[in-house]
């Protein structure tokens, strides 16, 4: 019973987080679509701005009820690993974690 309430907890609290994150990737991403992608630690989505050198990385649902919030040492690794597979040299200047259990990297390219 304590697990089932626990896992009903999580998916509220994941919900609630992606209403506030919608907001702000239709204000700060619009045009941009999610591209999902495998790292060695599950399955992620990323939203890139590279206008603003900007991303947002998001879990997927599954990953969140298993594990919660990743890290921020998980999140930036998936970060880079998707600027790695755009064939971008970047680094990555700042994380954020703009609302568990999603995060906000900034990056910058050499041009």
């Amino acid at each position: 019973m304590k697990k089932k309430l626990a896992t009903i907890l999580a998916a509220c609290l994941a919900l609630s987080a992606c209403t506030a994150s919608q907001r702000h990737l239709s204000s700060d991403y619009k045009g941009y679509g999610f591209n999902t992608f495998e790292t060695p630690h599950g399955t992620y989505k990323v939203v890139d701005n590279p206008e603003t050198g900007k991303l947002f990385v998001l879990p997927t649902a599954g990953y969140v009820l298993s594990n919660g919030t990743p890290p921020e040492a998980e999140a930036r690794a998936a970060a880079m690993f998707w600027l790695d597979k755009t064939r971008r040299q970047c680094r990555i200047t700042e994380g954020v974690l703009y609302q568990a259990p999603h995060w906000e990297f900034t990056y910058h390219c050499k041009k």
